[in-house]
């Protein structure tokens, strides 16, 4: 057991997760003498985190700047989970990192593929029984879209926007004239 010196105080910083109503991620301790810069830096840390798909709220820990004081030395560092929205112009490929340059970080989870956002609806209108003056196919075609958001820490879907259309009817379609031929 090493005896305290005198004037010997100690700090703390904590590391918080807010979506998880004040969940502790990590704790750091320290001590020094009153009046002593305190010789730690938040930066690393708050790095890692942003790394894991976290977002900084708040941090009241000034790095270099702080000094211990006779009262309590115990600094908070909040975050918040951050959230990656696909759309059909830029879907997820499941399993793949958001960030390229973060190949470690948050994936896509599955459910997030260009079907899951984007899907067509076509519709044929097939004409058969006058030979070689039977027309050609009528095609149409609609595009349904809608955006997925979801939690980069936990990987879970949060939100899905509707379809841009429940349903859809098609056009009509003018049936050409072949003559000699009737449409039944």
């Amino acid at each position: 057991v090493v005896p305290p010196v005198a004037n010997t105080v100690t700090g703390k910083v904590t590391y918080i997760d807010d979506n998880k109503k004040g969940k502790v991620l990590d704790a750091d301790s320290f001590s020094g003498k009153v009046g002593d810069k305190i010789d730690y830096t938040t930066a690393g840390e708050i790095q890692d985190y942003v790394n894991k798909g976290y977002e900084l709220v708040s941090n009241n820990f000034k790095d270099g700047d702080e000094v211990f004081t006779n009262g309590e030395n115990t600094f908070e560092v909040h975050f918040k989970h951050g959230t990656t929205t696909v759309t059909p112009d830029k879907p997820g490929i499941p399993g793949t990192a958001v960030d390229p340059k973060n190949p470690e970080g948050p994936k896509y989870p599955a459910g997030t593929d260009e079907n899951a956002v984007k899907r067509i609806g076509t519709q044929t209108v097939h004409y058969e029984g006058a030979g070689d003056k039977t027309p050609t196919d009528q095609k149409q075609s609609f595009t349904f879209t809608r955006d997925i958001t979801f939690d980069n820490v936990t990987g879970r879907i949060i939100k899905t926007t509707p379809w841009n259309e429940t349903r859809h009817t098609f056009g009509y379609e003018k049936v050409p004239v072949v003559d000699g031929y009737h449409t039944t």
